[in-house]
């Protein structure tokens, strides 16, 4: 990593450059759609002999499981500073390009301060093509290395098996969700009278008006859950959904409303407005089929 003489090097060579626009996720965009194929990258070109500064991205690991915390960083040479950056670019971002051939981003720059290293959980299996890009008005002018992340859903549910799980969590365990931070979920473990479950929820970060909140969480979980494991077996709206819950489930939540029905090889999954505590809220809650 290393930092240009700019004031003795020559004008830099217009780069030429293909990149769809950087849009960020949207409530009917929120990642849960396939990703890219491994052969359907960024196209982002190494950074050239005379770009201003050579960004360097790393991740500690780019084969996951859907939820589990990938840290990555810009690396930067010794003694480099915002101030430096800011000279360079006015925008410097990380972007992740999906199947569909939509990128979306994350900004590293921002008028309090730069991020140098962060944190982001995947929701949905696939291929992941990112980078970096640094722009400097309204033009891009330096691009990193390619880093490439394989996201499997191959556990009993979300990123748990049923053999792993023990104990009984009081305080929920969430997932960053920095391309999509309108959808972050949170997780808690019951453990229960023998009776063992997941459930997880939407973290409400913004406080937004509870019953406004609980009806966008409804659809939001409903579709989240539809695309990775189908069409639920007992869906919204069945006059059995009740009757059901009550016989497929071995712990029910008290006086909770089921919205929906899920089933895969080894966990069974409801919706509910949970009715239980003194807020109510909207949760998928997964048991193991024994």
């Amino acid at each position: 990593m290393y930092v240009m003489n700019i004031k003795h090097r020559n004008k830099m060579k217009e780069i030429l450059f293909c990149l769809l626009s950087v849009t960020f996720f949207t409530a009917c965009s929120s990642g849960l759609d396939d990703v890219t194929k491994p052969d359907e990258g960024l196209n982002v070109k190494p950074e050239e002999e005379n770009s201003k500064l050579v960004l360097s991205l790393q991740a500690d690991a780019t084969e996951r499981n859907l939820l589990d915390m990938t840290k990555m960083s810009l690396n930067l040479e010794k003694g480099v500073t915002v101030s430096d950056i800011r000279k360079v670019y006015d925008k410097l971002e990380w972007v992740v390009k999906n199947k569909s051939g939509e990128t979306y981003s994350y900004s590293l720059l921002r008028e309090d301060g730069m991020t140098l290293g962060w944190g982001h959980c995947f929701y949905a299996p696939g291929i992941y093509t990112t980078a970096l890009i640094g722009s400097k008005d309204g033009r891009e002018v330096s691009y990193s290395n390619e880093v490439v992340f394989t996201v499997s859903s191959k556990k009993d549910f979300l990123r748990w098996n049923w053999d792993e799980v023990s104990g009984n969590s009081t305080i929920g365990q969430g997932y960053v969700n920095v391309l999509y931070p309108d959808f972050e979920l949170t997780s808690q473990v019951l453990n229960k009278q023998g009776k063992r479950g997941i459930y997880v929820y939407r973290f409400n970060a913004k406080n937004e008006d509870g019953e406004a909140f609980n009806k966008e969480s409804q659809d939001k979980l409903y579709r989240y859950i539809t695309k990775l494991y189908g069409k639920p077996i007992i869906d919204k709206n069945n006059m059995q959904l009740d009757e059901a819950y009550l016989k497929e489930f071995s712990y029910q939540f008290k006086d909770s409303k089921p919205l929906a029905i899920w089933k895969n090889e080894s966990s069974r999954m409801v919706l509910l407005l949970d009715r239980s505590h003194e807020l109510e809220k909207v949760i998928v809650f997964a048991e193991p089929i024994k």
